[in-house]
């Protein structure tokens, strides 16, 4: 999993009244290599992820919402820990 961009959480550092920052959590399973990208541009990995023949089971978590607060490097590290945590758990449980 690649940095989080703090910046794009300044439009919720803190949250406005009566919203949270709620982090999700998409496994893609074993595609997840071949889903994600990381060096090739966003159109080419559109264009091949949208190619394949076969389909992939996808698995969302919606996790617990962060504290409300004024910090957005705050904010996208607990984004990051939350979401990573809840892979990790995901694949292991998948390997047992």
């Amino acid at each position: 999993m690649l940095p989080f961009r703090s910046t794009l959480f300044a439009a919720v550092a803190p949250p406005p009244p009566g919203a949270t920052v709620r982090p999700v959590a998409i496994d893609y399973g074993d595609a997840a290599p071949e889903l994600g990208w990381f060096e090739e541009p966003g159109k080419r990995n559109v264009l091949r992820t949208l190619g394949r023949t076969r389909s992939t089971p996808v698995t969302v978590r919606l996790l617990d919402p962060l504290p409300a607060i004024g910090d957005r490097k705050a904010l996208a590290h607990g984004a990051r820990e939350a979401i990573g945590d809840a892979l990790t758990s995901s694949r292991r449980r998948a390997r047992l």
